[in-house]
């Protein structure tokens, strides 16, 4: 394989310089200001679901989806796995996760918690990561296929089931489900459900704050997506857990300055303003490292708009039949022209399998957006790691001596694009 030969350019904007990593990066800017427009009404149109999806874990009549459980021993039973270590994962170590998933006994549980701290969803009740081999495009870091989600602090759930070794819990979170480990939930009591429903939900407007308690110690990072609650005195609430894993209402001593309240509206500025915190940040696949993936990057982009969106790609592109604009057929000519007509800048999901990035406008008149991706593949199955969320073409990388031009670009590979509201 032939080195890649990178531009020595520095892409400046708002942001400050970065070190180019592809062309685009270092030519299409990167200031969201020159895209964003005001949205104001774009919205408000799925603020009343959003409460009542955040808080469906918590429903007396929620119904338990014995397919979610189910699911993880079928996902790794046929297949071959890696560890950290490289080696291939052996039967018997499958075959204990899966005992350890307790299944005759399931359900074991039904009661209401809540996340005492970041944490991992994961498809299976263990920790240790699942890799495809190493060798191959796709496997290898940082893809460990048992990583779910990382759930933010504070999220609503339904306790549902318990491992054998009561080490993992599976639960229900609003968007997600999985095995989270048990020191990491607490128990929420009925009145207090009913006191936080009444209060204002609230999320971070500033990225990766440290929540301080009434004495002034630290409880824990918070990002934005996670959501808290404020009463009318402005006080600002989330759960702790005590020695009994009962969660206890506390209150914050936090500036009010690093929240906003769901819904906030989705004007030019506070689009602006949340893209920024969430731009040049690191790839996480599936949240691991408290990083943020594509589907992950758009749903806590858009938590503080009261737009609620599953965790999944396919289902954040996919939602909403009726908005949906399908690609099938389409040369790389007519999607572009589709996407020019009918696209919405920061309304406008752009879809291939597995990827989901949203569409903010266009420079030189080329269609830009803003994902999260990890990396572009090169000739004789490389890759070139990007690992971060930016603002790029439907081709990036395209320039690079190494691309893989049978593979194609994102324009090639895109299939959908959702579109959210109408034009104002």
């Amino acid at each position: 394989m032939k080195k890649i030969i990178l531009s020595s350019f520095l892409a400046c904007s708002l942001f400050g310089s970065i070190e180019s990593k592809i062309k685009d990066i270092s030519v299409i800017p990167q200031d969201f200001s020159g895209y964003a427009v005001d949205l104001n009404s774009t919205f408000i149109k799925y603020n009343d679901e959003f409460l009542v999806r955040y808080y469906k874990p918590w429903d007396g009549d929620f119904v338990i989806n014995r397919f979610n459980f189910d699911f993880g021993a079928r996902y790794i039973a046929n297949k071959t796995y890696f560890g950290d270590n490289k080696q291939e994962i052996s039967q018997a170590f499958k075959e204990k996760l899966t005992l350890n998933t307790n299944p005759s006994a399931f359900p074991s549980a039904y009661q209401n918690g809540i996340t005492i701290r970041n944490t991992n969803c994961r498809v299976m009740p263990t920790n240790k990561p699942f890799f495809y081999d190493f060798k191959n495009t796709g496997g290898g870091y940082p893809f460990d296929y048992l990583q779910n989600s990382m759930i933010h602090i504070n999220t609503p759930l339904k306790i549902i089931h318990y491992s054998l070794d009561l080490a993992f819990s599976f639960v229900e979170t609003p968007y997600v489900s999985g095995w989270i480990n048990s020191n990491d939930i607490a128990f929420v009591s009925d009145e207090d459900i009913a006191k936080v429903k009444n209060m204002k939900l609230i999320t971070p407007q500033t990225d990766d704050i440290s929540l301080l308690d009434s004495e002034n110690k630290f409880i824990s990072k918070a990002f934005i997506g996670a959501t808290f609650w404020e009463n009318s005195q402005g006080d600002r609430y989330l759960f702790r857990v005590n020695e009994k894993d009962k969660a206890i209402l506390t209150v914050m001593k936090q500036s009010k300055d690093n929240f906003t309240v769901i819904p906030e509206l989705p004007t030019k500025e506070n689009l602006v303003k949340i893209a920024k915190q969430l731009y040049g940040q690191n790839y996480g696949w599936g949240g691991s490292g408290e990083n943020r993936d594509c589907s992950m990057l758009v749903r806590d982009l858009y938590t503080p708009f009261g737009l609620f969106l599953e965790r999944n790609s396919n289902q954040q592109a996919n939602e909403n039949k009726e908005e949906i604009i399908s690609f099938d057929g389409k040369t790389s000519d007519e999607k572009i022209k589709l996407i020019k007509e009918k696209a919405i800048p920061f309304a406008t999901f752009l879809y291939m399998k597995g990827h989901i990035m949203i569409y903010i406008g266009t420079f030189n008149d080329e269609i830009t957006i803003f994902h999260s991706f990890w990396s572009i593949k090169t000739l004789n199955k490389g890759r070139f790691v990007v690992g971060g969320s930016y603002v790029t073409s439907l081709k990036p990388g395209i320039e690079m001596e190494d691309y893989d031009h049978e593979h194609g670009t994102l324009l090639d590979r895109l299939v959908s694009m959702r579109v959210l509201g109408t034009r104002q």
